[in-house]
C-alpha cells in the first residue's frame, strides 16, 4: 500500500496550500510519499489542469529514454494489467487496467476522463471528508467530459485561413443524445458528431494534440465530416461567411465592451470610465471602500497583465502642513490565467479594488503601495476626474 500525503498549491500569490491524502495497492512501491502540486497557469484552469497532469504521470506507462532512465516514481502505477483501489481520503474507487484499456468503477474510460474526474475530487477532499460528496463528485464528472462541458458552456474553438490569415472562431454545440452532439457551422445548419469524435475536435483545437482526426481540417472537409455528404461552392461560401462573423476577438471584445458598460451603469457613483477613439477601454476610476483607484490600459499586450492598477496616497509637505496626492503605481496584479480580454480585465480588477478592505489582505502586491489610514473626508470626486 503506497500512501501520498498531497500539497496543492494555490494559483494566486498568496502562497496558500491544500492538503489532501491519496492511498493506492496499485503504486510500484508501499510506504509514504510526498507530492506537491503546483499550478500550470498556461492552461485556462491552472489548478485542474496541474492536477489532472500529476494523475494522468502516475496511471500511464512511464517513459524510458534511450539510455534507460525512466521518469517513474514511488507513486506511478505498476506495469502491465492492473485491479485495485485508489482512495482518495477514505473514499474508494475500483481501478483496472487491461491490454491497455482503463475501468473505473467498472466502466470503461480514456485516461484523459479519469485523470480529470479524479483531480476535480482530488481537490473537494480538501475541503471535505464525506463520502457521499466525494462519489457525487465523481458521478458528476463522469456525467460529461471535461472537454464536452467546455464546449458546450463556451462554444468550441475552431480556426481556418483566409487569403492567409489565420481565422480564430467559436462554434456553438448542443446536446441532441446522451452520447450524441451538434455543432453549427452556418446560419442554421448543424452537423452531428459523436461524443468520441468532438473530444477528438476538442484535443486539436483547444489543447494542441496533433494526433486527433480533425488536425487541420479545412472548411471543405469539416463540412463534409459533419454533414456526410460534399459541400456545395454555395455550401462553402455561406459557411465561411457565417464563421467570419463568430470570430474569437470579435466576440470576446464585444462581450467584454458590454460587461465594462453594464458595471458602470451598475454602479455610477463608484466606477467612471474612460475610453480612446476605437471604442476601446483607456482608464478607469474606481471608489472602493477604503481608498480611490486607477487602472489603465497599459498597452502592453500580456495575456496576464494588460491593466495597470494605481491606488490614491499622498506625501505630506510639513512646510506648507498640505497633502500632496499622488497615484502610487503600478501595482503588479497578474491574471492566474491566459487568455482573458482588455475588457475582462478591467472588469475584474474594478470588482477587486471596489472590495478593497478584502482583497488587500488577499493580494500582497497592495500592501506595499498602502501607506496611509482609509480617509473618509478625501475622497475623490468621480465627476471631476479626467
Amino acid at each position: 500500500m503506497r500512501e501520498i500525503n498531497i500539497r496543492i498549491m494555490s494559483p494566486d500569490d498568496q502562497q496558500k496550500s491544500y492538503k489532501t491524502l491519496v492511498r493506492s495497492n496499485l503504486c510500484r512501491h508501499g510506504g509514504v510519499g510526498q507530492e506537491t502540486i503546483y499550478s500550470d497557469r498556461s492552461y485556462k484552469d491552472p489548478l485542474q489542469s496541474a492536477m489532472k497532469k500529476w494523475f494522468k504521470t502516475i496511471l500511464q506507462k512511464p517513459r524510458v529514454t534511450r539510455w534507460g532512465y525512466s521518469n517513474a516514481s514511488g507513486s506511478t502505477f505498476r506495469d502491465g494489467d492492473l485491479d485495485g483501489v485508489i482512495w482518495i481520503k477514505d473514499c474508494p474507487f475500483a481501478l483496472s487496467r487491461k491490454n491497455g484499456k482503463y475501468r473505473l468503477n467498472g466502466q470503461t474510460e480514456s485516461v484523459q476522463t479519469i485523470a480529470s474526474a479524479l483531480s476535480r475530487v482530488l481537490f473537494k477532499s480538501c475541503f471535505t471528508d464525506d463520502n457521499t460528496v466525494l462519489m457525487k463528485t465523481l458521478f458528476s464528472s463522469l456525467s460529461l467530459p471535461e472537454d464536452v462541458k467546455y464546449a458546450l458552456e463556451n462554444r468550441i474553438p475552431y480556426h481556418f485561413y483566409e487569403d492567409f490569415d489565420r481565422q480564430e472562431v467559436r462554434l456553438n454545440v448542443a446536446q441532441i443524445d446522451d452520447k450524441m452532439f451538434a455543432i453549427e457551422i452556418g446560419d442554421g445548419v448543424w452537423g452531428n458528431i459523436s461524443m468520441k469524435d468532438l473530444q477528438s475536435f476538442c484535443g486539436y483545437y483547444i489543447h494542441g494534440r496533433k494526433n486527433s482526426k480533425f488536425r487541420r481540417v479545412g472548411l471543405k472537409r469539416l463540412y463534409s465530416m459533419l454533414m456526410d455528404k460534399e459541400p456545395r461552392e454555395s455550401d462553402v461560401k455561406m459557411m465561411k461567411a457565417f464563421l467570419m462573423q463568430n470570430r474569437t476577438d470579435e466576440i470576446v471584445e464585444s462581450k467584454a465592451r458590454e460587461l465594462v458598460a453594464e458595471m458602470v451603469s451598475n454602479f455610477p457613483n463608484r466606477i467612471k470610465v474612460f475610453y480612446d477613439e476605437a471604442g476601446i477601454p483607456d482608464r478607469m476610476y474606481i471608489k472602493g471602500n477604503d481608498y480611490d483607484w486607477k487602472l489603465t490600459n497599459n498597452k502592453y499586450k500580456s495575456d496576464i497583465q494588460m491593466v495597470s492598477t494605481f491606488v490614491r496616497q499622498f506625501t505630506f509637505d510639513k512646510e506648507t502642513n498640505t497633502k500632496n496626492w499622488y497615484w502610487s503605481g503600478p501595482i503588479c496584479i497578474d491574471n492566474m490565467a491566459r487568455g482573458s480580454s482588455l475588457g475582462d480585465q478591467f472588469c475584474t480588477r474594478a470588482l477587486a479594488v471596489m472590495n478593497d478592505n478584502m482583497t488587500v489582505a488577499r493580494v500582497n502586491t497592495l500592501k506595499s503601495h498602502l501607506k496611509e489610514k482609509p480617509n473618509e473626508n478625501e475622497r475623490i470626486e468621480l465627476n471631476e476626474v479626467s
